[in-house]
C-alpha cells in the first residue's frame, strides 16, 4: 500500500483519492502550521511575563517550559482542528 499524499500524488504519477483532507500532505502541513503558531504564541506569552525574549542561555527554565507548552498545545490545536473540520 502506498502513502496517500493527495494532490501531490498527481505530481508523482499516482492516483488521487482525496486532494487534501485525510492525506499525508494535510498531516505534514497541518502539524507544522499548528506548531509554528503555538511556538510564536507561547514565546510571546513568556516574553510578556519575563519582560525579555526567552533563550536557553538566558532563561533555561522558561525556555524548557515554553518548549513543552508549545508542543503540547500545538498538537492539541492540530488534533482539535482536524476533529472539527
Amino acid at each position: 500500500m502506498q502513502m496517500d499524499y493527495g494532490v501531490v500524488n498527481a505530481m508523482i504519477g499516482r492516483k488521487v483519492s482525496e486532494t487534501f483532507w485525510g492525506t499525508r500532505t494535510e498531516h505534514i502541513i497541518g502539524v507544522a502550521a499548528a506548531l509554528a503558531v503555538a511556538d510564536h504564541g507561547s514565546a510571546a506569552v513568556f516574553q510578556n511575563i519575563l519582560g525579555k525574549a526567552i533563550s536557553f542561555a538566558d532563561t533555561p527554565a522558561a525556555f524548557v517550559a515554553h518548549t513543552f507548552f508549545f508542543i503540547f498545545f500545538g498538537v492539541i490545536f492540530y488534533a482539535g482542528g482536524t476533529f472539527f473540520l
